[in-house]
Order: structure tokens, then sequence, then C-alpha cells
């Protein structure tokens, strides 16, 4: 009788990264996922899907090599030790396993050692999919990473630049099919989409000069003179004299945009 075949060990890496920021104000960014589409290049859309004392379940979906994938991730969260724990429950080929921490560790008060360790394992322990993996793992953290001190160069301004405006109009019809409908029609090239079935969120690849991210959100309500479809757009300035040029002409687009969506 064949012995079985043992589970290869999970491959484990860390990342770490030196930021300008108190260790609470970084534990704070990371803590908030509703902020990382703003805040990190490679996510396009968060949604919370349970949150207790200290722990919280989401779905995200981010690019891996310019594709985009989602997961379901449950976190650990320990303010007082400033440590994040997750694991990814629901993961997509090629990931049969995904998990990890951020640990944030003060230096000296106004500088902070971030540590972003993963843990994962390929479907069957391919090695191409490794590969892939960790080409993925490597290129997400670091933009992550870069990301925080990006925030610290800014002086946590974030607020200041970043200005956000929505245009709606009613149709006839249902919230799905509406949705199915915009999706068809509108061209989504050099975007990053996260579809579902009333709404979808999307996130420019390549942002315009002066605009360090650019994202929309169309959401499709059912109300008594039919359906609702909204078109929010959120502008991150990277100078405040460059945020509202920007969003002058974003307008014009979204609202011809809607006004071209064949209910």
């Amino acid at each position: 009788m064949a012995a079985p075949e043992t589970e290869a060990a999970p491959t484990r890496v860390v990342h770490e990264q030196t930021v300008s920021l108190p260790a609470d104000a970084v534990y704070a960014l990371i803590a908030d996922v509703t902020r990382w589409p703003v805040l990190f290049g490679p996510t396009v859309h968060v949604e919370h899907l349970e949150q207790g004392e200290g722990t919280e379940r989401f779905r995200i979906w981010a690019t891996a090599k310019g594709e985009v994938k989602n997961w379901t991730s449950f976190r650990r969260l320990d303010p007082v030790r400033r440590t994040i724990d997750f694991r990814q429950e629901v993961s997509q080929p090629p990931v049969a396993r995904m998990g990890g921490s951020w640990r944030m560790e003060d230096l000296d008060g106004r500088r902070t050692r971030v540590v972003f360790g993963h843990e994962y394992r390929a479907i069957d322990d391919d090695p191409a999919s490794l590969a892939w993996i960790a080409e993925v793992v490597d290129h997400n953290s670091k933009a992550e990473l870069a990301s925080l001190e990006e925030s610290a160069r800014r002086g946590l301004g974030l607020e200041a630049l970043t200005l956000s405006f929505a245009d709606t109009r009613t149709v006839p019809g249902d919230p799905a099919a509406v949705c199915e409908s915009v999706y068809r029609q509108q061209d989504w090239r050099g975007l990053d989409l996260a579809v579902l079935p009333t709404l979808i969120a999307a996130k420019r690849s390549s942002p315009p000069p002066g605009i360090s991210a650019c994202l929309e959100r169309w959401t499709f309500d059912e109300t008594a003179e039919g359906v609702r479809m909204s078109l929010r757009h959120t502008v991150v300035a990277e100078k405040p004299e460059l945020a509202e040029p920007a969003v002058t002409r974003l307008r014009a687009q979204a609202a011809e945009r809607l006004k071209a969506v064949r209910a």
C-alpha cells in the first residue's frame, strides 16, 4: 500500500519598510480596509461582510499581474500590540491557502518599522503556480508598503487631497438588469473592475497626470420611480491645486456617460 503524499510546507516571506509616521497612525491606516482602494494601488474594491470585537470579514478585489482577483479574508486586529493577523477564507486559484500578518514596531515615536508577512501554498504545490504567487505577493507587498511612506510624505493629508462627487439618473427596469446593461455598454478599457449584481466598482490602472488614484462606483437602487443609477467618482490629487481641475473634467465625462446609457 502506497504511503500518502505529504503536503509541502507553506512558503513564508516577509517584507519590511520604515515609514515616517508614528506607529499608531500607520496601524490606523492598515486597520481601515475601506480606505484601501484610495491608499493602496492594487486594491480595487472592498466590501465588509461581518465586523465583531477585534475581528472582521470582508471581500476584496485587487490586481494580480494585471488581472483582478477577489477573495474573502478574515482578520484579527490588536490595536494595543499594533498587530493584524489575516487569512483568506475563500481563495482564488492558483492560491490554495494564504495568510499572514502586519506588525507595526515603534522606532522613535516618529518612525515605524512595518513588518508585512505572508504564508501561502499553491494548489497541488505546483512550482509554476508558486512562482506566480511569489511574484504577485512581492509586487503587491512592495507597492502597499510604498503607499504608506507616500502617506507619510503627504502628512496624512489624504482627506484634503480627496474629492468625491456623484451624478444620478433614474431609468425604468430592474436593478440587476440595468447593472448588466451598463456593464455591456460602457467602455472599460484602462479600468480594473469589481462587478457585483447591483454594483460596479472601477479603478483607473493609470490615473491622469497629477492624480494618484481615480475610482468610480456605479450603484443601482430600486425606487418608486424606477432604478436610480448613480455614478460616484473619488479622486486623489497629488497636490491640492490639481484636485478641482481633475474633478471638473470628470464631471463632464460622467454626465455624458450616464446620459448615454440605454435602459
